[in-house]
């Protein structure tokens, strides 16, 4: 595998952070590209982990880091990896989703300013949610806020085979319906603003 900084992650960061991230501003995040290339071909390909392509890898302390220190000349902070192979197939849409994502997992003591990573705010089955919808805050929270058409569902190959369009449950009812149900997403992003500890000027945008 090759590292390469990438000044292109960071101005997509830099305008998210602006944007949505206000707490972000300021802190050590450093952006990398990785560049994994099959040792017969030469050729880019993509990071599998389970059967799925790995999109993108956050860390605060990993094997990485000797790269990252000796690049940056930094001990603190946080990187975030992007497998160049995903980046190339993502739409501009997609790319500053991925960005988005990720950075909603960095947390950065205020004391201290050391970072940390929070776990994402649903891990669930897709055949779980369709049978039972929101049946936890969690879910039902980020099913309420969840636009009607996925941005990565091409990332499957096996399930994407079969071109099936998927469809959101209605919250808390285990029914199948093709539109997602309405919300107030203002009040939405301040409660799991208010449930990661982030500030309310972060929630509110």
């Amino acid at each position: 595998m090759q590292y390469e900084l990438s000044n292109e992650v960071e101005r997509i960061a830099d305008e998210i952070i602006g944007e949505h991230l206000p707490d972000l501003d300021g802190r050590k995040i450093s952006y990398f590209f990785i560049v994994n290339l099959d040792e017969k071909t030469g050729q880019l390909v993509p990071k599998l982990s389970k059967g799925k392509q790995v999109l993108a890898e956050l860390d605060t302390d990993t094997g990485k880091k000797a790269f990252r220190i000796y690049k940056n000349n930094e001990t603190t902070g946080a990187a975030l990896w992007v497998y160049k192979h995903a980046w190339n197939l993502l739409t501009p849409d997609q790319r500053k989703a991925l960005i988005h994502q990720q950075l909603c997992r960095l947390d950065f003591d205020l004391d201290s300013g050391k970072p940390s990573i929070i776990e994402y705010d649903v891990k669930e089955f897709s055949q779980i949610a369709r049978l039972y919808g929101g049946w936890n805050a969690d879910l039902d929270i980020f099913l309420k806020a969840a636009k009607p058409e996925p941005l990565f569902e091409w990332l499957n190959d096996a399930e994407a085979k079969g071109k099936v369009k998927v469809v959101k449950p209605t919250a808390g009812n285990g029914k199948v319906t093709e539109e997602a149900p309405k919300s107030d997403l203002s009040s939405l992003k301040q409660e799991v603003a208010k449930k990661r500890g982030r500030g309310a000027s972060a929630g509110a945008k």
